[in-house]
């Protein structure tokens, strides 16, 4: 978490859809990133289910992000559109190997919910069983959070 960096409400986020444009394959991610988030504070249980964004200057920086990372589509949404439907909008840095990633200093996560207490973590050794009855309850939410940022554009990669 980066507690450095104040997200005002008319900060534009960027919902990157390119191969992860399936919600269900978009909240496996989440759910098996979940733990990551035990460090935030209320969320220590279990952890918390998260939508991946980027923060853009607007339309024409979001069509630069989108083409030049390779999306096929994204979504806009206001951090103050996304605060007034409920949602947590938390800066974020994401490290891979311990370095930065591309674009980290721009990474917000939009926290959906928390990952619920008792279910065990999504992981292979949960059984699938269970893994497919923590998709199943989350799912409508996890939507209904991509849902925030429609409509869709596509972008001059998917084109």
């Amino acid at each position: 978490m980066r507690v450095d960096r104040r997200l005002d409400d008319d900060v534009q986020l960027l919902v990157r859809l390119g191969s992860d444009r399936d919600p269900v394959m978009a909240l496996r991610q989440a759910l098996l990133s979940a733990p990551l988030y035990r460090n935030f504070p209320g969320y220590e249980a279990a952890g918390a289910v998260t939508v991946s964004t980027f923060i853009v200057a607007g339309q024409s920086d979001a069509e630069d992000l989108a083409a030049g990372e390779g999306y096929e589509t994204f979504g806009l949404a206001a951090v103050g559109r996304l605060r007034g439907l409920g949602y947590e909008v938390v800066a974020t840095d994401v490290f891979e190997d311990g370095v930065p990633v591309p674009f980290s200093d721009r990474h917000v996560d939009v926290v959906v919910c928390r990952y619920p207490e008792g279910q065990g973590l999504y992981e292979p050794a949960l059984p699938k069983a269970a893994r497919k009855k923590v998709r199943e309850e989350l799912l409508p939410l996890y939507k209904a959070a991509l849902n925030a940022f429609e409509p869709r554009v596509p972008s001059e990669q998917g084109e």
